[in-house]
């Protein structure tokens, strides 16, 4: 996945409710469960801006679709 590209949760890309979100280009502080941290916490996550949500999380591409 590229900085800029729109994604949704792979699992819910058919529900028309599904909140959309924006990878951001790394390295930036974003959220793990427990952390904020600049680096991804494991291999194959990207930096995630979630319409609505204040900062950034991290997730995993294969649970990720593309939106546009």
């Amino acid at each position: 996945m590229r900085a800029g590209q729109r994604v949704l949760w792979a699992d819910l890309s058919r529900d028309p409710h599904v909140q959309k979100g924006t990878v951001i280009a790394e390295p930036v502080q974003a959220w793990t469960p427990n952390d904020l941290t600049a680096t991804a916490p494991d291999a194959g996550m990207v930096a995630v801006q979630w319409d609505g949500d204040v900062a950034p999380g991290w997730e995993y591409t294969q649970e990720l679709a593309d939106a546009s």
